[in-house]
C-alpha cells in the first residue's frame, strides 16, 4: 500500500490525476486486501486534492500575505526579519511572473 500511495502522490503531479487514481486502484487491488484498496484510493484522492490546492496558491500573493501574518504572529520577533525578506522576495517573484504572463498574452 505504501508503493501505491507513493506512486499516486508522484503521478498526480507528474502527469494527471486519472493516471494516479488508476495506478492506486491497480496496485491496491493487485497487492493488497480489498479494504486496503479503498483506503489507498481515498488517501490518493485527498492527498492529491490538498497538494493541488497548495501548489495552486503557492506562488500567489494570497499565500505570501498568509505566511507573513502567520510567521509574524506565531513566531518570535527574531524571525521577523527572515519572514519579511521571504515576503518581499515572494512579492517580487509573483509580480515578475504576472508581468511576464501578461506580456506573453499580449504578444499572442
Amino acid at each position: 500500500m505504501r508503493l501505491a500511495f507513493f506512486l499516486a502522490f508522484f503521478l498526480a503531479f507528474r502527469f494527471t490525476l486519472r493516471l494516479a487514481f488508476f495506478l492506486a486502484f491497480f496496485l491496491a487491488f493487485r497487492f493488497t486486501l480489498r479494504l486496503a484498496f479503498f483506503f489507498a484510493l481515498r488517501l490518493a484522492f485527498f492527498l492529491a486534492l490538498r497538494l493541488a490546492f497548495f501548489f495552486a496558491f503557492f506562488f500567489t500573493l494570497r499565500l505570501a500575505f498568509f505566511l507573513v501574518f502567520f510567521f509574524a504572529t506565531f513566531l518570535r520577533p527574531a524571525f521577523l526579519r527572515t519572514t519579511l525578506f521571504f515576503f518581499f522576495a515572494t512579492l517580487r517573484f509573483a509580480f515578475l511572473r504576472e508581468t511576464f504572463f501578461l506580456d506573453a498574452v499580449a504578444i499572442l
